[in-house]
């Protein structure tokens, strides 16, 4: 007869190993230590999947570090603009539901950090519906969206139209990582919840960089992950399995809000981000994390010559 050892005095056998983030969710579907959580610690900024990933609790150790995750991979951006073409009309509603109508505050929030000066020429990258330029309005003189998606853009020039702001804003097919625009062409450039769909996003840093004029200002609005340790299970629990059921319901397209949620949890974010602006020359860096960090808006200044 094979000797058992009592579960009680069983000493400790992690049934992972540690993996450095970005984190996607694992499954524990098995292992003694599925139904021994009593008395193991919380991670601060992880979670876990139980079963069939039905349950997200705060990710538990105990002893030692026992991580159950595989890593996130990170999504192809390849001809991202097609998806983002399929899911043009309800772009904007599904916006307002998942951030609770959060964006349209975050976007009315850049302007707290636009260059202080009479006058200023925009530019939008990743322009999308063109909400940021929108936003923005009032405190602008000229400005112009750029964006690959021509469906999205659409829907940017039918706002523009109905507010007859023709003389202002203009819209323009192009890629943030070849700007069709001459060096030193803009007193600011913006990119509200775009820089982590392109594929090559040092080179946008420093496109955004070249057009911008001497002290002029590089503004960014991404989403990001709360450091707080109760927040950021919720956070990734919304991200995992609530938004892209309500893309599923909303649009039909259960695949593009899968997308966002991957590109949200493998994009660098706080100081990482700020790093790669800084790498692109920009100084006067600093983050603003909005709503306890589920979105950071990012600034950088152009050096004078």
């Amino acid at each position: 007869m094979q000797n058992s050892t009592p579960q009680q005095n069983r000493p400790f056998e992690p049934f992972c190993h540690p993996i450095p983030e970005p984190y996607s969710p694992g499954v524990c579907a098995r292992g003694w230590g599925h139904d021994r959580l009593s008395g193991w610690q919380t991670d601060s900024k992880s979670s876990i999947f139980l079963g069939r990933g039905v349950l997200q609790l705060p990710l538990y150790k105990r002893k030692e570090a026992c991580y159950v995750f595989l890593p996130m991979q990170e999504p192809s951006r390849h001809e991202i603009w097609k998806m983002f073409d399929q899911i043009s009309p309800t772009y904007d509603r599904i916006n307002r539901l998942m951030t609770g109508g959060w964006d349209r505050q975050w976007r009315k929030k850049m302007a707290h950090f636009l260059p202080k000066q009479p006058h200023i020429a925009l530019l939008d990258c990743a322009t999308g519906t063109g909400d940021q330029i929108l936003a923005l309005i009032d405190h602008i003189d000229t400005a112009i969206g750029i964006d690959l998606s021509t469906e999205m853009l659409s829907c940017a020039q039918r706002k523009i139209d109905q507010r007859k702001l023709g003389e202002t804003v203009s819209f323009q097919v192009a890629s943030g990582m070849a700007l069709p625009f001459s060096a030193h062409h803009f007193d600011c450039v913006t990119i509200s919840f775009g820089i982590r769909n392109m594929s090559d996003v040092p080179l946008a840093l420093r496109e955004a960089y070249r057009v911008l004029k001497p002290q002029g200002r590089l503004l960014i609005l991404e989403g990001s992950l709360p450091e707080n340790r109760f927040l950021r299970p919720l956070c990734l629990f919304y991200l995992r399995h609530v938004l892209p059921h309500l893309g599923r319901i909303l649009s039909n397209n259960s695949h593009a809000y899968r997308y966002l949620n991957q590109t949200i949890e493998t994009f660098p974010y706080g100081k990482r981000f700020c790093s790669l602006l800084e790498n692109a020359g920009f100084i006067h860096v600093n983050a603003h994390p909005q709503l306890f960090g589920a979105a950071t808006i990012y600034e950088g200044v152009k050096d004078a010559p």
